[in-house]
């Protein structure tokens, strides 16, 4: 008989899911990390006149900085 490596789909499934969580965690802390940047006065808050100065490069408009920052601050905080 032959040596073999069955892999369960739910085997599959695990890993993927692993390897996802961890784009996503690594993702979240990119974006995290370029808030921070954004944030000029290091109060742990990004005001929309902090998120304006630092994302305003000419490819979105006024109004539609205010409409991310409002998608992304979904608290109001």
């Amino acid at each position: 008989m032959e040596d073999s490596l069955e892999t369960s789909p739910s085997s599959n499934n695990s890993s993927e899911e692993l390897s996802s969580a961890l784009q996503l965690s690594k993702g979240m802390s990119i974006f995290l990390d370029i808030l921070r940047r954004a944030d000029k006065n290091d109060d742990g808050k990004l005001s929309f006149e902090e998120f304006k100065a630092y994302f305003a490069d000419g490819v979105l408009s006024g109004e539609e900085l205010h409409e991310l920052f409002h998608t992304i601050d979904t608290h109001n905080t």
